[in-house]
């Protein structure tokens, strides 16, 4: 049997001309398996590449800022599957003796702003200047730390170093002015300043001002605030999840200060997946189809390019030989040609095409089973003869 395989595989024209169609044919078949790979790696990254980010909003959806948001519904969104949270929170504030003296407090003489980022609060870097070994990073924390404006430290005579003193009240927007609720004394340390526009006169972080809130038994509120949601296939269980604690937005509703409804901006996102979807779905559907074109092809070049034996098989037959033992030469030779066809250009295409040495096994064990079958289909063919007419046949 070794002897006859290594007779077939010794002529180099056919051996030739299987191992290049094999190798077009794997190719063609690495092309369209590494399609499906590639569609669905891009559905597994498509969180990453097309983030969908939800905000909190006012019931009609007009405003994401300058919002009344309850600390409740802001634990259940950041605790559902979400990152990259961008909060902030607005307060009020006493310096002077004589602001602090007032009966009724009015808005105080100091503006204070609370976040959990420099994105958060819109603020670029450059227009804060730190004291050495402090950074923006104190705003992810709850320390009693604070930058306060360039016009503000000039008015108080303050400066990166000092510790602020301040009476600190929320602040809630109604239909009927502001609200303020005093949540206590604070003694901010100063650790920079900021030129940043907007009037803002002292910064902090706003886990420390939600801290300061509850512990003085004060309702706190967010002003604004923005996630992007962690696993985006799973869009329609995190919705499901959120209509619990959130309103859906209506454009006819009156509270504009309200932040109880929620914008999931998922448009991109959709769109890209149902595309992505649509076509893993027609690639698999045309799977089959495919494969037996492949079966087809490697069969009808098998018939052809053997057709020449088959005098030698009909001789094989008339001295005694079975069927299957004239074909299995045969067969072993063109299946191997087949295999290493396919072994020659597939780690060329992997590299090329990026296509994970996972499914480039796959798509070799795939080709040989093609193979396999097209080599059987096309030596059933060839061994449909008559011995003794074949033998007396005169070309």
């Amino acid at each position: 049997m070794f002897v006859q395989v290594k007779y077939q595989l010794r002529s180099r024209g056919r051996s030739v001309l299987v191992l290049c169609i094999a190798a077009l044919l794997a190719a063609c078949m690495a092309f369209y398996v590494g399609n499906i790979g590639v569609n669905k790696a891009a559905l597994q990254s498509l969180s990453d590449s097309v983030p969908v980010t939800v905000r909190i909003t006012s019931r009609n959806g007009a405003k994401t800022a300058g919002l009344n948001i309850e600390a409740k519904p802001f634990d259940h969104l950041t605790e559902a599957g979400v990152h990259d949270v961008r909060c902030t929170a607005v307060a009020a504030g006493a310096f002077s003796p004589e602001v602090r003296a007032q009966e009724m407090f009015l808005g105080g003489d100091t503006i204070v702003r609370a976040g959990n980022s420099l994105e958060a609060l819109e603020l670029s870097a450059d227009n804060l200047h730190f004291a050495d070994g402090q950074s923006a990073a104190f705003l992810s924390g709850d320390s009693a730390q604070c930058v306060i404006g360039e016009d503000y430290a000039e008015r108080t005579g303050l400066h990166p170093g000092d510790t602020l003193s301040l009476e600190i009240y929320t602040v809630r927007q109604s239909m009927n002015g502001t609200i303020y609720q005093m949540i206590g004394d604070a003694a901010l340390k100063i650790i920079g300043t900021h030129s940043a526009p907007g009037g803002v006169d002292v910064i902090l972080p706003v886990n420390f001002l939600r801290t300061e809130a509850e512990t003085a038994g004060v309702s706190f509120l967010y002003d604004s605030c923005s996630a992007l949601v962690d696993d985006s296939t799973h869009l329609k269980g995190f919705k499901a999840e959120m209509q619990k604690y959130f309103m859906d937005i209506n454009p006819s509703a009156e509270d504009p200060n309200a932040g109880d409804a929620l914008s999931v901006e998922d448009e991109l996102f959709v769109k890209t997946a149902s595309r992505l979807r649509q076509n893993i779905a027609l690639f698999q559907s045309m799977l089959v189809p495919f494969f037996a074109l492949i079966i087809g092809l490697v069969a009808l070049t098998t018939f052809l390019t053997m057709r020449s034996t088959r005098r030698d098989m009909a001789i094989a037959r008339s001295l005694g030989v079975s069927k299957w033992r004239c074909a299995a030469p045969n067969f072993i030779s063109t299946v191997l040609l087949d295999m290493l066809g396919c072994a020659v250009i597939l780690p060329i295409l992997s590299a090329a095409l990026h296509i994970p040495a996972l499914s480039a096994h796959a798509i070799f064990g795939l080709f040989t089973l093609c193979a396999a079958l097209g080599t059987a289909a096309a030596l059933l063919c060839l061994l449909r003869f008559d011995t003794l007419t074949l033998l007396t046949q005169v070309d």
